[in-house]
């Protein structure tokens, strides 16, 4: 979050019990407004602002400082007899914060002091106090004196606020008409967030609204239907200023009864669902059931690999995924929407910089998109790598034109001259998918036009135990490399991959074919670097 030229501090007070506060006034070391926002300055001939409020005994409390700006804030608590329980000041990125302080009850003072000696600037600043609740126990309600006259409902259309931190989703129920629930979080202005509301399941009667208020009381985005779908859901909503947002959850019209759940994400996510480990080089097939959600799976990897990840609708699902793999350490090292065929998204030979746990991260692209996909990914660890030799140039008989393959020895395959086989397929594009099914005795070839320096990386993924034989042809027709079957012991895979450093430029023809030519289907990936 970008700092402002005015210094802008919020102060959140969390308070785990009851606190008592009066109406609030600005900026006159007054009685502290809990839920509501403060402003004012601080300058040299005003260094210091302070309030008042009210706690029981038990009372724990977090403090949050933002400062912006070269002037230092000092944070300070303290108890009605001048104890100090807390002096903090900011760091050099303007942040001062305490957790869960306890408070034995009584009195308290929160002061904000700035240290002018070194600029005579006047700053400004914001301040926030938000209580979240009691850890009181609920009394026993007592039970009428006839036990055969129930006893009569008590109404409560408006529940007092919950407490919601983004990137967390709850849940709860509506168990009368009319009933609207609030939560609040913190939010810093020009973050984004995305949240929404949705029935836990079909016995729901009530149709999802959400509403958001900012700090100042005013409602800033509401949402019933998202797309074609009856949950309320608001993407990447950018909030406007720093203080207590407050989210109200309900039916619409107050009708309907039932269990929901509410979620605040960071960006574009609302809330990730959390899958386990994928196997390794087993296709996985699972379903995105709601729109804004992110579907995340598990990936062990060893430093030094590389991975390939590919996510494809499936079943004629209308899914258009994005994926996105990350570290163990968080750093994201890999993106990509459209890559593969048909807006698939692919990703190949990502480098692991560390061993570990990685993410996939698949998501419906801007979210307005669900259904069922494939997850495949592989580890290429043990996949060899050659370093091909482009062959020496053919020798041309004058006598006759004929071109006579030659075998270069330091080379592990032999240059053999393609055959001619009819009309080509256009040239392939720089990435993508195709999925290509092949008669008995049948060879599909693809040309792809290349240049020095670049990296072409080939992946063919055999369908129903198809084995898929893999070769690349340069622009004169001689055989660069060839691969079937790579790894060994427990990394044997029958699907083929390669990775080709191009030395020459021109048209490159990728052949594909069964193993003993039997007949089968397969997918081939591409990505040129």
């Amino acid at each position: 979050m970008g700092f402002k030229q005015t210094l802008a501090l919020t102060l959140v007070l969390a308070i785990g019990l009851v606190l008592i506060a009066s109406p609030s006034h600005a900026q006159d070391n007054g009685l502290f407004p809990l839920g509501q926002t403060i402003t004012g300055t601080l300058s040299p001939a005003q260094p210091e602002q302070s309030w008042i409020f009210d706690a029981e005994a038990g009372t724990r409390v977090s403090i949050i400082a933002r400062v912006a700006g070269e002037t230092p804030i000092t944070l300070i608590l303290m108890q009605s007899s001048g104890a100090l329980l807390v002096s903090k000041n900011t760091d050099e990125e303007g942040v001062a914060s305490v957790a869960q302080l306890y408070l034995e009850g009584g009195t308290y003072t929160v002061k904000l002091r700035g240290d002018f000696s070194a600029s005579a600037q006047t700053v400004g600043f914001e301040l926030t106090v938000i209580p979240i609740g009691s850890q009181t126990l609920t009394p026993t309600p007592t039970l009428p004196s006839d036990l055969s006259t129930p006893a009569p409902e008590t109404e409560d259309p408006l529940l007092p606020s919950s407490r919601i931190e983004i990137g967390r989703d709850l849940v709860g129920a509506f168990t009368q008409d009319g009933q609207e629930h609030r939560y609040t979080f913190l939010g810093y202005a020009e973050d984004r967030i995305t949240f929404g509301l949705s029935r836990l399941d079909d016995t729901a009667t009530f149709d999802p609204i959400i509403r958001l208020q900012a700090p100042n009381g005013d409602i800033i985005a509401e949402n019933d239907n998202y797309g074609d779908s009856p949950d309320a859901l608001i993407i990447n909503f950018q909030l406007p200023a720093t203080g207590v947002y407050t989210l109200y959850v309900g039916g619409v019209n107050g009708v309907g009864t039932g269990g929901y759940r509410v979620a605040v994400g960071a960006g574009f996510t609302l809330r990730d669902v959390e899958h386990g480990i994928a196997p390794h080089n087993e296709p996985v097939v699972a379903t995105i059931e709601a729109y804004g959600v992110r579907e995340v799976w598990l990936a062990e990897v060893t430093a030094g690999d590389s991975l390939s990840v590919s996510v494809e609708a499936w079943n004629n699902s209308s899914l258009d995924p994005m994926v996105e793999v990350v570290s163990p350490s968080g750093v994201t090292l890999g993106f990509d929407d459209d890559s593969g065929a048909n807006s698939n998204a692919i990703l190949v030979g990502i480098p692991a910089p560390e061993t570990g746990l990685y993410r996939i991260h698949i998501a419906a692209y801007n979210h307005t998109s669900i259904g069922s996909y494939r997850l495949w990914w592989q580890r290429d660890s043990a996949i060899p790598t050659p370093a091909p030799k482009t062959p020496a140039p053919p020798s041309i008989e004058a006598s006759s034109g004929e071109i006579t393959p030659t075998f270069d020895p330091a080379s592990t395959v032999e240059a053999t001259v393609i055959p001619a086989t009819g009309t080509p397929a256009p040239p392939l594009g720089s990435s993508g998918s195709e999925l290509i099914a092949l008669s008995a005795n049948e060879v599909a070839n693809r040309q792809i036009d290349l240049v020095v320096g670049q990296t072409l990386l080939l992946y063919v993924e055999g369908h129903w135990s198809f084995d898929p034989v893999l070769e690349i042809y340069t622009p004169d027709g001689y055989l660069l490399n060839r691969v079937d079957d790579v790894g060994e012991g427990s990394s044997y895979d029958i699907n083929p991959r390669m990775n080709v450093p191009i030395e020459e430029n021109g048209r490159y023809t990728v052949r594909v074919y069964g193993y003993e030519y039997t007949e089968g289907a397969f997918t081939l990936h591409w990505n040129v670097r």
